[in-house]
C-alpha cells in the first residue's frame, strides 16, 4: 500500500490503541487513578502586577441566598452545564506579587466547613510560595472561609511573618459583645473566629478606615 499522510496516521493510531489494550504483553506499567484535583491556580498580570488566584475549594450554597426566581436559577445552572441542585460555590484566595512584596487576599476556610475546602496551601505550594514568606494579609471581611485558613488548629499564626491587614469598621463589628449577644447562636462561632485570627496576629494588626481606601484607590 502507497504510504501517505492519511494512511500513515491510521496505521499509526491503531499501532497505539492496541499496544495498551487489557491484557497485552506490551502494556505498560499502570497508574493508580488520582484521588484529588490537582491545585487551583489562575495567574494573571495587572500592568506590572502579577495576579494569582488560589482556589480553596467550594461550599454549597442555600438556594434562599439567590435573588433569582427558582425557575430563573434553574435555567441559568442548565445553561453553564451545572446541576440544578446543589448550588455548589467556589472559594478563592488571592496572591498579589508587588515585585518587593507578597500579599495574600483572603486564607480560606480551612477545616470550618468540611472537605471540599482548605486547600489555599496546596494551592500556595503549587505555585512556590511557603507560608511564612507572605509580608502581608489583607482581609476583604472577617467571614470563616475568609479568615479561617489564617490560623492553624492551635490558634497560632499561619503567616507567621505577616502584617494582618483589615478594614477598622469589620474589626469593630466582630469585637462588638453587643452584636455578639444579639446574634443567632448558630452565627455566634463567626465573632469567635474573627477573633480569635484578630489576635493571633495582634501584634502585627494594621486597622483602615474608608477614608483610607478611598485615597489609596483615588491615588
Amino acid at each position: 500500500m502507497p504510504i501517505s499522510r492519511r494512511n500513515l496516521f491510521a496505521v499509526s493510531a491503531g499501532l497505539a490503541s492496541t499496544a495498551v489494550l487489557p491484557g497485552s504483553p506490551d502494556a505498560l506499567a499502570s497508574v493508580p487513578a488520582a484521588e484529588a484535583q490537582v491545585p487551583g491556580v489562575i495567574r494573571r498580570k495587572v500592568g506590572e502586577i502579577e495576579v494569582t488566584a488560589l482556589l480553596d475549594g467550594y461550599m454549597e450554597m442555600p438556594a434562599a441566598l439567590f435573588k433569582a426566581p427558582e425557575e430563573e436559577a434553574a435555567r441559568l445552572a442548565r445553561e453553564q452545564f451545572q446541576p440544578v441542585s446543589p448550588r455548589l460555590s467556589p472559594v478563592n484566595a488571592y496572591l498579589i506579587n508587588l515585585g518587593g512584596r507578597l500579599v495574600l487576599i483572603d486564607t480560606g476556610a480551612a477545616d470550618l466547613f468540611g472537605p471540599t475546602l482548605g486547600k489555599v496551601p496546596q494551592a500556595l505550594a503549587a505555585v512556590g510560595v511557603k507560608p511564612e514568606q507572605i509580608d502581608a494579609v489583607l482581609l476583604t471581611h472577617m467571614h470563616p472561609d475568609h479568615v479561617g485558613g489564617g490560623i492553624d488548629q492551635h490558634g497560632k499564626a499561619v503567616y507567621s511573618n505577616a502584617e494582618l491587614i483589615v478594614s477598622e469598621a469589620d474589626f469593630r463589628y466582630w469585637h462588638d459583645d453587643t452584636a455578639l449577644g444579639q446574634a443567632p447562636t448558630a452565627f455566634k462561632q463567626f465573632f469567635s473566629g474573627a477573633r480569635a485570627v484578630a489576635k493571633a496576629y495582634q501584634k502585627r494588626l494594621t486597622q483602615f478606615s474608608k477614608r483610607q481606601a478611598g485615597a489609596v484607590q483615588a491615588a
